[in-house]
């Protein structure tokens, strides 16, 4: 909405250079075909009055490429900025959120909506009984999926929480079960925060988390859990790809590259 809204006012005010930048695109899993169609024609209409289109994540471009939102010479790529997460001590972090003090912790950061498949992270936390799943978020979702893990005992709800680096330091794995994204946040924080991911294979995912290396990136539920279970099991391992994901998040999503990269872009478009 605000994309539209924003593009279609600086063309009333005759702005000569419109950037929008997509953070994702709703091209799959969020509405029906018919309702997909017609947002995606609204978006090629708006591709005529957008001087340059900035997607966040070369998966995501290639998809609205593929669609014919956007065109090869009017779009780039420019990868979200990591920023620096305060470390806390896992133990004092978990007393102040009030969550358990001992065992392996995995989270759900995130709005419990439909694209984001809380559902998922339910049936992990039956499958994986020797840990503590924990949902950290509010959404439309909320109270069905608290329904649903209701005869569960490892499972945890806490509201968002901006301190996210609290959050992370509570944690010992986080996980990400969305049906798509663009490049997610969350992940970049958890990486930030040395903590290793679990993910489905959607969006730019792969593009911030290098599988077996800094964390997993799964294509079926099957797959998951049993990602999941290799964290839960092996300290170890837990350590040392977080530590990797750390050194890899912070090369991949500088903040000085991310500056660059858009004072590059916008001095190149103010002189056409």
């Amino acid at each position: 909405k605000a994309g539209v809204i924003g593009r279609l006012a600086a063309v009333l005010a005759r702005v000569p250079v419109r950037v929008h930048t997509y953070h994702g695109h709703l091209l799959h899993g969020y509405f029906s075909p018919f309702v997909t169609r017609i947002f995606t024609g609204i978006e090629r209409i708006l591709r005529t009055v957008t001087t340059h289109a900035l997607v966040v994540g070369a998966s995501t471009r290639r998809d609205l490429l593929e669609a014919n939102v956007v065109k090869p010479e009017q779009s780039s790529t420019i990868m979200p900025a990591a920023k620096t997460m305060q470390r806390h001590n896992r133990k004092q972090a978990r007393v102040a959120l009030g969550l358990p003090e001992h065992g392996v912790l995995v989270g759900f950061v995130g709005r419990l909506t439909g694209i984001k498949r809380p559902d998922r992270f339910v049936r992990l936390a039956q499958a994986v009984p020797n840990a503590t799943f924990v949902f950290v978020g509010n959404g439309p979702l909320r109270d069905e999926t608290v329904a649903s893990a209701d005869s569960l005992t490892n499972v945890k709800f806490l509201d968002w929480h901006d301190d996210v680096s609290l959050v992370l330091g509570a944690l010992d794995v986080v996980v990400l079960t969305s049906d798509n994204e663009g490049v997610p946040l969350s992940l970049i924080e958890a990486a930030s925060a040395g903590v290793p991911v679990v993910s489905t294979d959607v969006g730019s995912v792969r593009e911030i988390v290098k599988h077996d290396v800094t964390g997993f990136v799964v294509s079926d539920e099957g797959s998951l859990a049993g990602a999941v279970t290799r964290l839960v099991n092996d300290a170890s391992l837990r350590r040392t790809m977080g530590e990797r994901a750390g050194a890899h998040i912070a090369q991949r999503c500088s903040m000085q590259a991310y500056l660059d990269a858009h004072t590059a872009l916008y001095e190149r478009l103010v002189r056409r």
